[in-house]
């Protein structure tokens, strides 16, 4: 891989194209939606028809689970790792993931790329404070982080049990714009509002509808920032 990282142009491309002749067979690793996962694996036939794609697909948490058990087994096998940027940094500091040197990682913005090269994103996500329309107004609803420590909210608000990716996302945000002090007691003080934690985002929708309660914090409008990398030789 180092050797061909090298190489442009046709050169590059006969290279990579030898190679997954010889290999004939890719193995993938992700979380990645269904959909998502159909037309990826597609387009890659269309690029490489002699190379035949197998996907073993599931929840983020399952997916490491199961990477770090078969590295202990010695028998993981996986060509390709897509998964959302937390679970990829557990993975490259357990050191079981190549550095990733594609071309077309240049065309894509810095805070979108590891810095280390080991992976590049492929999904952003929209999050969103959702709210019922039948118990909230649209004049009153939260439209800025600060909103939601509200004391009229507490106790009120729907988020997911496993916040990890919003969290880090928001917490870069406030660092950026208020200082790393300022970030840690704004999520201080959200924790103190009682969260209603639930598990699924779909499920949490379900229940703003409802009006189990008005709010929901980190609502997704997509999967992400779910990242692909290539995983570590032998």
């Amino acid at each position: 891989m180092q050797a061909i990282s090298k190489l442009r142009g046709p050169e590059r491309e006969t290279k990579i194209r030898e190679g997954a002749r010889k290999e004939g067979n890719l193995i993938w690793y992700s979380s990645t939606t269904a959909d998502d996962s159909l037309v990826l694996s597609q387009k890659f036939q269309e690029i490489y028809p002699f190379v035949k794609v197998q996907h073993l697909r599931g929840p983020s948490e399952k997916m490491v689970e199961r990477i770090l058990l078969e590295s202990r087994a010695g028998s993981f096998k996986a060509d390709v790792v897509a998964l959302p940027e937390i679970e990829l940094e557990l993975l490259v500091q357990k050191k079981l993931l190549l550095k990733h040197a594609g071309l077309e990682q240049q065309v894509f913005p810095a805070n979108v790329r590891d810095p280390q090269g080991h992976w590049t994103g492929i999904y952003l996500t929209a999050w969103a404070t959702a709210y019922n329309t039948k118990l909230v107004s649209a004049q009153t609803a939260p439209k800025r982080y600060a909103d939601l420590l509200n004391p009229k909210w507490k106790g009120l608000i729907g988020m997911d049990v496993e916040p990890y990716s919003w969290f880090i996302t928001s917490y870069r945000y406030l660092e950026g714009h208020q200082g790393a002090e300022n970030s840690t007691n704004y999520f201080k003080k959200l924790a103190a509002q009682d969260i209603q934690w639930r598990k699924g985002h779909s499920l949490i929708a379900q229940l703003v509808a409802a009006g189990e309660f008005p709010l929901a914090a980190e609502m997704q409008g997509a999967r992400g920032r779910e990242a692909q990398s290539p995983r570590r030789a032998g």
